[in-house]
């Protein structure tokens, strides 16, 4: 009990110190609190990148292209009017977002609560993941020492989950599949609008 009587209790001291969490969420207010949120040095990179992509979004298709090219220096900045949807189709998801987040009435402290919750979940399962991938790893080895092919396994120093001795259906990728289904499910459940503005987000780069 006391341990949750200190998380409110550092959560109210947060908000106080930083009186912007308390306002509701606004294409008005986007820009000037998106300014505050980047100066916080409590907050994670994750939750930072959240409200900065809301703040190239109010500004505009232009604005975000700039942002693109900005992380992509070798590319041609032009290249990015094929990736990014058109100004009619992006003005829409610009205010698809802004809707869904002002008919709401969500305010920044509970949408940054949220991410951090959601980057939780996302490690625990990522976790699962990881060790379900070291499994299929040590399998895989094994099966290559058996296989009588000229088919090889190059392990890769990162693992993601794949052999090239397993069929689709063997129990270690039904297992991965049924962590990231899980994960998916309950991420989405918990934090609905979150993910559906996430989603909307992703919808407004249309592919390289």
């Amino acid at each position: 009990m006391k341990k949750y009587l200190f998380i409110i209790g550092v959560f109210i001291l947060d908000t106080a110190c930083n009186p912007y969490k308390n306002k509701q969420i606004t294409i008005d207010n986007i820009q000037s609190m998106w300014l505050n949120i980047e100066k916080d040095k409590n907050l994670t990179e994750s939750q930072k990148d959240f409200f900065h992509n809301l703040s190239l979004i109010y500004q505009g298709r232009d604005a975000y292209k700039e942002w693109l090219s900005e992380q992509s220096p070798n590319t041609n900045p032009n290249d990015f009017d094929r990736v990014i949807l058109n100004q009619n189709d992006f003005n829409y998801v610009r205010n698809q977002i802004f809707t869904l987040l002002e008919s709401n009435n969500l305010s920044y402290s509970l949408i940054l609560s949220q991410i951090q919750s959601t980057d939780s979940m996302n490690k625990i399962y990522s976790n699962q993941l990881v060790t379900t991938y070291r499994e299929i790893d040590s399998v895989c080895l094994i099966l290559e020492k058996q296989d009588t092919s000229s088919l090889k396994y190059d392990r890769p120093k990162t693992l993601y989950g794949y052999c090239p001795f397993m069929d689709d259906n063997h129990p270690l990728y039904l297992k991965a599949e049924e962590i990231r289904i899980n994960r998916d499910n309950n991420i989405k459940s918990a934090f609905p609008i979150l993910i559906k503005i996430r989603n909307l987000q992703g919808e407004l780069i249309v592919g390289f």
